[in-house]
C-alpha cells in the first residue's frame, strides 16, 4: 500500500550555485518572478544560438509582497499577476539544472525556492501499468480538468505539454511534467542535459571502453568527451538499465515527431526505471470532479530511492584540462609558468548565445539537494592527476584582452567573445572542500616522493574523500566479503577497510601503487609497463595479498 506524509514550507534554494548565477534572459527589474510552467523545446534564433536547442520558460509576476515570510501564499492563483498575460523566456536546455517549477527569480538570480506541499509516496510503483501520458489541459471524457484553471492557472498558456500521471492504489493520482522528470533524473550536468535534447541520442557521446562486472557489480568506463563525472552514476544508470535509456531517447523522439507534424516540440519521457521507489516531492494538492486532494501536482521532484543497477562505479574522464589538485615539483609561491586564460567579470550573467570556440571554457558548480540515497553507500571514483608535468605544458598561455563579460551554456561555437560553461551538481554528499590525503595514504605518497620527481595518476578520487574508496572486490561465490576487511569504528560498528590506487611513473618504469588502510601500513608496487591494467584488477589483488597476509599471521 502507498503511503504518504505532507508538509508545507520554505528551504534555501536547491539549485542555487556556489557563486550568483545571473541568466541573462530574466527580467532584470525590482519585481520577485516565478517560474510557472516549462514549454516546447525549439531554435528561437538560430543566428544567435545553432549549436543546441532553448526551452520555453513562463514567468508571473509576484503580487503577494509577503510571501517570503509566509511562502504558502504562494499555492493561491492571487499571489502572482494574471497569468494570461505571462512573461516568456528562452533559455539554453542545459540551464533547466537551476531552474524548477515554483521558483522565485529576483534581479535574474535564484531568490528562493518554495517547499510549497511536501509529500513522500512510499512504496510507490512506477511501471508502464500505471503510468500514462497526458497533456497538461487534458480533461478526460469531459468529466472535468486534471489540472483545474481556476485552482492552478500557470500552465493555460502551455496546455499542450505533456506530464506523466501515475495511479495511485486509493485511486488518487500524481502528475510530473515530463520536463521536471527529464530535469531531476538527468539534470547532474548542463552537458548531459544537452546531451539528452539533442536530435539523437548517442552511447559513444556519453561512454566508451565500458565494462561490467556481474560478480562484483562494478561498473567502469571513460566519460564521453566534454561529459561531467558529477553525471557518471546516471550515465551509468542509462549504460545499465534499458528502461532508463527509453526514458532518454523518447525526448529525442517526441521532438523529432513534433517536427515532422510541424507542431511546438513538447517533450515527452518517462521514470527511468520499474519498480518501487519512496518518492519526496513538492508541489501542489489539486481537486477533481469538486472532490478535494485528487491529484498531486508535481512542481519539483527532491528525491527517489531506486536503486542504481551497479554496486560502485569507477569512470575516467576525457577532458584534459582538469588541473591537478597536488604538485610534487612546485614551490607554493613558483607561479612563474602558470598563465591562465582571460579573467572573467564579477557576476559573469549567462546569456543566449552560442559561446566562443577560442576562449577556454569553464565550470560553475550548483548546490543541489541529495537526490538519490541509494548512492550514499555505492563507491563512485574517478582518476585524477598529481604531478603537473603534463598539465604545465598544456595550460601555458598568455592572457589577453580585457575581462570576459558574459558566459553562455554549451560548447564553443562562434566568434563572440562568450566564455563557454557548463553547470554541474554538487550535492551535499560532495560539499567537503578538497582534502588533503588521509593518514594511510599520507605516509606512502611523502616516501615515494622523496625519491624524485615522476608522474602520478590517481585512480581512486572518490566525493567521500577524494582519495579512496571501500574495498571489497574479492567475495565468495555466494557473496560474502571477508571478515578482514571490515574495520570496527570507535562506537564498535562495522564499515569496510578503505584502499587507495594510483599509477606511478619514474621516466624509466610504470608501476601501478595500492595503499590498503591498516596498521602498520600495507603497500604494494605492481610493474605495469605498457599495458593497461584496470583499477579493479590492482585492487584485487592488493586485496589477496592483504588477505593471504592476514592467514598466515592466524
Amino acid at each position: 500500500m502507498i503511503e504518504s506524509s505532507t508538509s508545507s514550507g520554505t528551504t534555501a534554494a536547491p539549485g542555487a550555485p556556489e557563486e550568483p548565477l545571473y541568466i541573462a534572459a530574466f527580467p532584470d527589474d525590482n519585481a520577485y518572478w516565478r517560474v510557472d510552467w516549462f514549454g516546447e523545446i525549439a531554435y528561437p534564433d538560430r543566428y544567435t544560438r545553432r549549436k543546441h536547442p532553448s526551452i520555453l520558460i513562463y514567468l508571473s509576476k509576484v503580487t503577494e509582497s509577503n510571501f517570503s515570510a509566509d511562502p504558502e501564499v504562494l499555492l493561491q492563483p492571487h499571489s502572482t499577476a494574471p497569468a494570461k498575460g505571462q512573461t516568456r523566456i528562452w533559455v539554453s536546455v542545459g540551464t533547466l539544472m537551476v531552474l524548477r517549477i515554483g521558483d522565485i527569480w529576483h534581479r535574474q538570480k535564484l531568490h528562493l525556492s518554495p517547499e510549497y506541499t511536501r509529500e513522500t509516496f512510499k512504496k510507490l510503483w512506477v511501471g508502464r501499468n500505471n503510468t500514462d501520458f497526458i497533456k497538461a489541459g487534458l480533461n478526460p471524457d469531459k468529466a472535468g480538468f486534471l489540472i483545474p484553471i481556476p485552482e492552478h492557472p500557470w500552465h493555460m498558456n502551455a496546455t499542450h505539454s505533456y506530464c506523466l500521471m501515475a495511479s495511485l492504489p486509493d485511486g488518487r493520482r500524481l502528475i510530473v511534467p515530463c520536463v521536471e522528470l527529464i530535469r531531476f533524473y538527468f539534470g547532474s550536468s548542463s552537458s548531459l542535459l544537452r546531451q539528452i535534447f539533442s536530435t539523437q541520442l548517442r552511447r559513444e557521446n556519453l561512454y566508451s571502453e565500458d565494462r561490467y562486472d556481474h560478480k562484483s557489480g562494478l561498473l567502469s568506463f571513460k566519460l564521453g568527451y566534454g561529459m561531467s563525472g558529477r553525471s557518471a552514476s546516471d550515465i551509468g544508470r542509462l549504460r545499465l538499465d534499458p528502461v532508463a535509456w527509453r526514458a532518454a531517447a523518447m525526448v529525442s523522439v517526441s521532438m523529432l515527431k513534433a517536427k515532422s507534424t510541424g507542431e511546438p516540440a513538447f517533450v515527452q519521457s518517462f521514470f527511468p526505471f520499474e519498480g518501487n521507489t519512496y518518492l519526496d516531492v513538492s508541489g501542489k494538492w489539486l481537486s477533481f470532479q469538486g472532490e478535494p486532494n485528487q491529484t498531486f501536482l508535481v512542481y519539483g521532484i527532491n528525491s527517489c530511492t531506486h536503486s542504481f543497477p551497479f554496486k560502485s562505479l569507477k569512470y575516467v574522464t576525457a577532458d584534459t584540462r582538469v588541473k591537478p589538485q597536488f604538485t610534487q615539483h612546485q614551490q607554493p609561491n613558483d607561479k612563474s609558468e602558470i598563465t591562465g586564460s582571460s579573467r572573467d567579470k564579477k557576476d559573469q550573467p549567462l546569456i543566449e548565445k552560442d559561446p566562443s570556440s577560442t576562449l577556454q571554457g569553464k565550470t560553475k558548480q550548483v548546490h543541489q539537494r541529495e537526490r538519490f540515497p541509494d548512492l550514499r553507500g555505492k563507491p563512485v571514483w574517478k582518476e585524477r592527476v598529481l604531478s603537473l608535468k603534463e598539465w604545465l605544458a598544456k595550460k601555458a598561455r598568455a592572457s589577453k584582452g580585457g575581462a570576459v563579460e558574459a558566459g553562455s551554456i554549451g560548447e564553443g561555437g562562434s566568434s563572440s567573445r562568450v566564455r563557454p560553461t557548463e553547470l554541474e551538481a554538487l550535492c551535499q554528499k560532495n560539499k567537503l572542500p578538497k582534502q588533503p590525503p588521509p593518514d594511510f595514504v599520507r605516509r606512502p605518497l611523502e616516501e615515494l616522493l622523496t625519491l624524485g620527481p615522476m608522474d602520478i595518476q590517481l585512480l581512486t578520487a572518490s566525493d567521500e574523500d577524494s582519495w579512496s574508496v571501500p574495498v571489497g572486490l574479492m567475495v565468495t561465490e555466494d557473496g560474502v566479503i571477508a571478515d578482514e576487511l571490515f574495520i570496527t569504528n570507535n562506537d564498535r560498528t562495522q564499515r569496510l577497510r578503505r584502499a587507495c590506487a594510483m599509477t606511478v611513473d619514474d621516466g624509466t618504469t610504470r608501476y601501478g601503487m595500492a595503499i590498503m588502510e591498516t596498521t602498520p601500513d600495507f603497500t604494494r608496487m605492481y610493474p605495469l609497463g605498457d599495458k593497461a591494467v584496470p583499477v579493479e584488477e590492482i585492487l584485487a589483488q592488493v586485496e589477496l595479498e592483504f588477505l593471504s597476509l592476514k592467514e598466515e599471521t592466524l
